[in-house]
């Protein structure tokens, strides 16, 4: 499951006190989550959220062949070329 995390680190000291999420997030959340920190009033029309603001139960992507969809305990892989799968 490793291969999946990828953090998102925000740098900006004069903006911004030192914060942690483990949070689960997307490319998607991205937008949402760097308008929010900024304070900028935006129209979100995409399926991102803030992830400062709101938590993700899951998140669902694809890969190759794959859908994969995981949350904090698990992974499930479907790929049709091969049997489903839970990690």
């Amino acid at each position: 499951m490793c291969f999946h995390h990828i953090p998102l680190i925000v740098y900006s000291p004069r903006l911004f006190k030192y914060r942690q999420f483990k949070n689960l997030g997307g490319q998607i959340d991205i937008f949402p989550t760097v308008m929010g920190l900024l304070n900028v009033k935006y129209i979100n029309n995409t399926f991102g959220i803030d992830l400062v603001k709101e938590n993700r139960p899951y998140i669902y992507f694809s890969e190759d062949n794959k859908l994969v969809c995981l949350n904090n305990d698990y992974m499930y892989v479907y790929s049709k070329e091969k049997e489903e799968n839970l990690y």
